[in-house]
């Protein structure tokens, strides 16, 4: 990530959700199976780094910087 470190599994399960279309948080753990906690850190940090953004409360979708970070791991 960006000055950061590179997305770790829960993240890009995170941006693998975000990828399919704007999410919210509920959405994102009903996808990936993560806990509240893990899935609203996830979405901070991704956030900070510039793969996602937070279009109004609870609502989030990928940016270009994430979709290419999901593109560069596979």
């Amino acid at each position: 990530m960006p000055g950061d470190t590179v997305p770790d599994d829960r993240d890009r399960s995170v941006l693998q959700v975000l990828a399919d279309g704007r999410a919210n948080p509920q959405l994102v753990r009903e996808r990936t199976g993560l806990e509240k906690g893990d899935v609203n850190s996830a979405l901070v940090r991704l956030g900070r780094a510039g793969l996602a953004r937070q279009l109004t409360r609870g609502l989030y979708e990928i940016t270009d910087a994430g979709r290419e970070v999901l593109t560069d791991g596979e």
